[in-house]
């Protein structure tokens, strides 16, 4: 049956045909028609309801979409073995999803070393530690999944299911044009509605979503974000429904052009609202669109325009562009211009300027760096990918360039098209493009059609709404939104369904009598088995999900803290995420950072006193309280087999360690589990080897040292520019120096003290030096390996450099580390705040001295204002350590600079008065003095200047000439 312009009358028919045998079958019972409704009572759920949880991101948003689509799917079938006459519609997107589950599968299955080999040949080389056979390293076992996270590979494919189980019922449910034009009505008062919301919540916000739940990574009151976590997101979800919302609008328009004359003259009143009605929702378009456009996405208003565009130029060619509609679309663009001139044309204009070039829309190169990583990462891994979600773990691999790691993390590709290859290779990239295609096929065959008017309509809302979809992924990753996605799922649906129904040949549904019948109430059997695990994995997650929000929260008000109050916070935390795993056990990351906040507590000279009641608080006292580093001394110690009592095993060492430690032990047992369970969940967080490899002595002196090489060696694999790595690296290779010094040293003794001759000397040393080939340096060679992980760590960022200082800091001379390090202006800063705190004056003066050089450098590279100020700093540097000839020099280009600078001025004068040049100090304090008359310092300064009355100073005579022309 094809639907074309001259056969509405046979389009009706078909229509009323259809709602009979379809919709409501008159010889079917009527829980059939029950279900029905109740399959459209989901999907009514699904549009309105998801969107408002977080855009879905969330592990609640994500349950209720999988219990939504669930009973969509499940009341379909039932509805289907119930009614009079049970049919299937036969499209390529079954098999489609076939495909992408079948991958997801494939990623999940334990697999024979041999195969992992061959479908993932870069494996075994990134964890050494999981290799089958791996004789150092069989404690950790053989990984033997393709993804690198299962737990995040089995929660992506869980969504997929969803979506999948979502567009395979849409395909079923959708049987004419009013179906379409019903989903179309709802995508629109949807996007309404959450578009109304979100101007709601920015004019009365105060910082949390829905006025009371605080988001950890995101707020509503700088830019209009909705119930979204991210302003691009909900642009991107207002550009999925401008088409249907332009729909909305133009069948007010068509549907007001269809009313007879006489009737519109008859019944004035009606016609006069119905117009009024018409005029509301062209008005309704525009404010979205403006609300939209308050987001500052530029490429949400990007695709905004685009999706616009697409539509308009659709209907324009189905001549359903009216001289009315015409009017009421550019009345709306006219508000939409007026709503931004009145309230947002500043900051919007802002932010659209960026368009001007690549480097304004991606500054510092974030995107760009981030997509060579991932691109680098899928050609290692082009045959099946790393897995389903295991992006924000995978990219550090690759990306060498983030400073201060632990907190920023880039949890998705900015690109759906760049993330995809990277989780699912290149036959995940081809499933996609065969989506696209697919739609595309649907979209412009049906368009090409003289088809319906209306069917004309339905397509240029479908085709806006794909085109945002595809189009916005290229720059970010609105495909791992369930909010954005439910209404391009739905939309393709139909868009197949469309093109089916106006074929010559219209594909009928195909019927299923007598056996093939109960298929239905099978298929409705497994969704519900299937759907249990589903609902069960995301339960579980949403559950823990606030004690993890509570946990982040937590963790970015404790940075700054010290002290009781730093312990205090750290054990909340700890309280936090022991929920979160208890609730939660695959949560990977929890137990990571579970791992290393237990680590912290134990090393922590005062946190035995737990919160184990006074009791325990009343007994601390009789416990060990070292650090880590003296428990390493006392157990390796022990292991001495000439000693009484000596350990035997690490279950020797873990029972003294309990009856020594006292509360503490909970710590060293939780962080050792906790880090195991980590890095079986996921073993590319490089960060959770580490309390691994600082507690491998409990293993015993001979354990030790292969067990920490091969955790670094793990740990360097899969985070070789993670900043704690690099640390603990350079530690590690540091302890093999002394190692090796100290085996030498022995040799030594032992043969001078007559304990071993010659020969033997020999033979050992020639021993020594075959264990250090094995190892591949000599000690100067892992002592420059050393330096070398320890410079890279301090290039990493401020937090990894007060670790190295920490650590370093009281072991090398502050000139040693300088010539080490070779810090920059900002690390100098950390480095002079470090020595400045630990009391350490002729350090701190050297480091100094440094810093004001930096900052010369860098005011040599700055003009005006900004050049003045750097000038400044450095001469303030060169004052406090008595460089007067380097202080003026500075001033005097900072007055060339800026000579209206008052802190120029105001250094100028302090160092004239230290000088003893009374007159030039009295001209620049009164200057100052002037500009602040309150500031009583300032006051008693030029006062001293003025009752100084010496007149002649031995100062250059540059700064005299400077200093004599006061502004």
């Amino acid at each position: 049956m094809a639907m074309d312009g001259n056969s509405d009358t046979r389009h009706r028919t078909h229509s009323s045909h259809s709602r009979r045998t379809h919709d409501h079958p008159s010889g079917g019972p009527r829980i059939s028609r029950l279900l029905l409704g109740c399959v459209d009572a989901g999907f009514a759920a699904l549009i309105f309801v998801v969107p408002f949880i977080m855009g879905g991101r969330t592990a609640s948003g994500q349950l209720v979409l999988v219990c939504l689509t669930l009973w969509i799917a499940v009341c379909w079938c039932l509805h289907q073995f119930l009614a009079g006459q049970a049919t299937w519609i036969r499209s390529p997107i079954s098999l489609l999803l076939v495909a992408v589950l079948a991958l997801g599968g494939l990623q999940l299955v334990a697999l024979p070393p041999s195969l992992l080999e061959t479908l993932s040949p870069h494996m075994n080389e990134v964890l050494p530690a999981w290799t089958a056979g791996a004789e150092d390293t069989a404690t950790l076992g053989a990984w033997t999944t393709l993804s690198f996270t299962p737990s995040a590979t089995q929660t992506t494919l869980i969504l997929v299911l969803a979506f999948g189980l979502l567009l395979m019922t849409t395909v079923q449910r959708v049987r004419r044009i009013e179906d379409v034009e019903r989903l179309l009505r709802w995508i629109a008062l949807s996007t309404l509605a959450v578009a109304g919301f979100a101007i709601v919540q920015s004019c009365t916000s105060n910082g949390k979503f829905f006025w009371v739940f605080e988001y950890p990574h995101a707020e509503t009151s700088r830019i209009v974000t909705g119930c979204f976590t991210n302003g691009n997101h909900f642009a991107q979800f207002v550009a999925l429904g401008i088409g249907p919302l332009i729909w909305w609008a133009v069948n007010g328009w068509q549907s007001r052009r269809r009313r007879p004359t006489a009737r519109k003259h008859r019944f004035r009143p009606n016609a006069e609202s119905t117009d009024f009605r018409t005029w509301l929702q062209v008005l309704l378009v525009g404010c979205c669109a403006f609300i939209g456009l308050m987001s500052l996405s530029r490429g949400g208003a990007l695709a905004m325009f685009l999706a616009a565009l697409v539509c308009a130029l659709i209907l324009y060619r189905g001549s359903l562009l009216g001289r009315g509609a015409l009017l009421g679309m550019v009345g709306a663009g006219l508000f939409v211009g007026a709503c931004l001139c009145i309230f947002g044309y500043e900051m919007l204009s802002s932010e659209l300027e960026d368009f001007g070039s690549l480097a304004e829309l991606d500054k510092g190169e974030i995107r760009r760096k981030l997509w060579k990583a991932d691109m680098a990462g899928a050609a290692d891994y082009r045959l099946v990918g790393t897995g389903l979600g295991s992006h924000r773990h995978v990219y550090s691999m690759y990306l060498s360039d983030q400073p201060d790691w632990r907190h920023k993390e880039n949890t998705h590709a900015e690109s759906g098209y760049v993330q995809v290859p990277l989780e699912a290779g290149m036959p995940g990239l081809s499933l996609v493009l065969i989506a696209i295609g697919l739609s595309v096929y649907w979209c412009t065959a049906t368009l090409l059609r003289s088809v319906h008017a209306r069917v004309m309509a339905c397509m240029a809302a479908i085709s806006a709404t794909l085109t945002a979809c595809f189009l916005q992924s290229f720059w970010d990753f609105t495909w791992y939104v369930p909010g954005c996605m439910i209404a391009p799922v739905i939309l393709g649906a139909c868009a197949c369904r469309l093109c089916q129904l106006t074929r010559d040949r219209a594909r009928v549904p195909v019927p299923l009598g007598g056996p093939l019948r109960a298929a239905w109430l099978f298929a409705a059997g497994s969704i519900v088995m299937a759907g249990f695990c589903m609902v069960q994995d995301r339960l579980g997650a949403a559950r823990a999900e606030p004690y993890w929000y509570n946990y982040l929260l937590q963790e970015k008000l404790s940075r700054n803290l010290e002290g009781a109050d730093r312990a205090d916070s750290l054990k909340s935390m700890a309280r936090e995420l022991s929920t979160v795993v208890r609730l939660q056990p695959t949560h990977a990351r929890a137990h990571a950072r579970l791992a290393g906040l237990y680590y912290q507590l134990f090393d922590n000279h005062g946190s035995e006193v737990d919160l184990l009641g006074d009791e325990a608080r009343n007994r601390s006292s009789d416990y060990w309280k070292g650090s880590v580093d003296d428990l390493r001394g006392v157990v390796l110690s022990s292991y001495a087999p000439d000693r009484p009592n000596s350990f035997k095993s690490s279950a020797d060492a873990m029972r003294w360690a309990s009856a020594a430690l006292g509360p503490r032990y909970e710590f060293l047992v939780g962080v050792i589990q906790h880090a195991r369970q980590a890095v079986a969940l996921c073993p590319l967080q490089g960060e959770a080897y580490l309390p691994l490899i600082q507690f491998a002595f409990l293993d015993g002196p001979q354990a030790e040292m292969p067990a920490r090489a091969a955790y670094i060696e793990q740990a360097l694999a899969v985070r070789p520019f993670h900043g704690d790595v690099l640390c603990i690296a350079g530690v590690v290779a540091q302890d093999r120096v002394k190692a090796m010094q100290e085996s030498e040293e022995a040799l030594k003794t032992a043969f001078l003290t007559g304990e071993i001759n010659q020969a033997e000397l020999s033979s050992r040393a020639n021993q020594l030096r075959a264990e250090l080939r094995n190892d591949r340096s000599l000690i100067e060679e892992a002592q420059k390996r050393s330096n070398d992980y320890w410079k890279a760590s301090f290039a990493s960022g401020p937090v990894s450099q007060r670790q190295l200082l920490d650590i370093l800091a009281g072991e090398l001379p502050v000139t040693q580390l300088l010539g080490l390090f070779e810090p920059d202006l900002a690390a100098l800063k950390v480095m002079y705040a470090h020595y400045k705190k630990a009391g350490l004056p002729d350090e701190t003066r050297i480091v100094e001295s440094h810093l004001a050089g930096a900052f010369e450098e860098h005011a040599a590279t700055l003009k005006g204002k900004e050049a003045a100020d750097s000038w400044t700093s450095a001469a303030d540097h060169y004052q406090n350590v008595d460089m007067l000839e380097q202080t003026f020099r500075c001033l005097s280009r900072a007055m060339h600079c800026d000579s209206t600078h008052f802190r120029t001025r105001l250094v100028l004068g302090e160092c004239f008065l230290k000088a003893r040049d009374f007159d030039q100090a009295r001209k620049h304090l009164e200057w100052c003095s002037r500009r602040r008359p309150q500031d009583e310092r300032l006051r008693k300064l030029t006062d001293a200047a003025i009752d100084g009355g010496l007149r002649h100073s031995s100062v250059p005579d540059e700064l005299r000439a400077t200093g004599s022309r006061p502004r």
